[in-house]
């Protein structure tokens, strides 16, 4: 692992965990600022992004614009399926626990789309991460109540889950469209962090309302006492901004693991870093770890170990000594 790979995969597990963090606490102040998070979040990316990789306008494109506007369709169909999940009373756990299935959707579409053929250790290792994580969001989540079910309100319940569903896959294909840019046109993940984000822009023109109302909400935000800061302050936006800035970050590191792993890696990788957001709401909200946590855990990283075929490389390391000793 080179040493940009290894910087991209640091900023996922540190950047993108936090954004989900302070993405919460955003969701509990007003469940419908996804559209206002998903504008500020894009518009900040494409904005720097469009000062220091294309000099406003000066640099011109390597990849033609045409080639991202499928990727620019997938990511924003991607966002605007899980913002909108929000609004039928799908909680940040029944995501995160649906979202874990997005390995199985990278290898399907992976067999579907590309006709890839995958091991059987592969099948399994999948297979144990994705049942490991859902086991332990689903023992973290068991005593928050579930709003959709309280309400008896299924079909809405059941419209969030298809949302969800939607998200996940675009999502799955979204990594294999960037992909199939890179194969054609080589790696440029700044430039395609920035067109993927500025071409998504115009489309929230059809959810301008729902951002200035949310604005409004914000707005309204209590003063809030900051240990660290001498005047009180409305935290929300605090938590605001820490959202976008970390998004940014998450944005980047992800680009750049596109360009030099597969779809699949790519969503493993993703896949442990939700496990980390696990294990980091028990210790922060001092959720209990019991036994089937235990079992959870050891699931996910024995999965990942059989992927990422360690065992395998560790034998045949000490096959070839021996075979050198029986050559003497």
């Amino acid at each position: 692992m080179n040493a940009r790979v290894l910087v991209a995969v640091v900023g996922v597990f540190v950047a993108c965990g936090s954004n989900v963090f302070f993405l919460e606490h955003l969701v509990k102040f007003s469940p419908g600022c996804g559209h206002l998070v998903t504008f500020s979040q894009f518009f900040f990316t494409a904005a720097f992004r469009f000062v220091t990789v294309t000099k406003c306008g000066t640099v011109q494109p390597v990849v033609p614009l045409r080639e991202y506007f499928f990727a620019v369709l997938l990511y924003f169909a991607s966002s605007l399926t899980g913002n909108l999940a929000f609004l039928f009373n799908i909680s940040m756990p029944i995501q995160m626990i649906f979202k874990s299935g997005s390995v199985m959707a990278s290898m399907l579409l992976g067999i579907l789309i590309l006709k890839k053929q995958y091991s059987t250790s592969k099948y399994v290792s999948v297979a144990m991460i994705t049942i490991g994580i859902a086991m332990c969001l689903l023992l973290s989540s068991a005593d928050k109540p579930k709003k959709a079910e309280e309400q008896g309100d299924m079909f809405s319940f059941i419209c969030g889950l298809s949302l969800l569903l939607v998200s996940l896959f675009t999502g799955a294909r979204l990594g294999i469209a960037q992909q199939e840019v890179v194969s054609k046109f080589g790696k440029h993940p700044k430039e395609m962090t920035c067109y993927i984000h500025l071409l998504s822009l115009p489309f929230f023109i059809f959810f301008a309302k729902n951002i200035m109302n949310q604005l409004y909400i914000f707005s309204q935000a209590e003063l809030e006492a900051v240990d660290w800061f001498p005047v009180k302050v409305p935290l929300v936006w605090i938590y605001f901004a820490l959202n976008i800035f970390t998004q940014f970050l998450c944005v980047t590191s992800v680009t750049t693991l596109t360009s030099e792993l597969s779809a699949l890696a790519i969503t493993v990788i993703l896949t442990l870093r939700k496990f980390m957001s696990l294990i980091v709401s028990i210790v922060y909200f001092r959720n209990p770890f019991t036994f089937y946590h235990w079992m959870g855990t050891l699931l996910v990283f024995t999965g990942t170990l059989i992927f990422s075929e360690v065992p395998q490389r560790m034998f045949a390391a000490k096959e070839k000594p021996d075979q050198g000793k029986k050559d003497d």
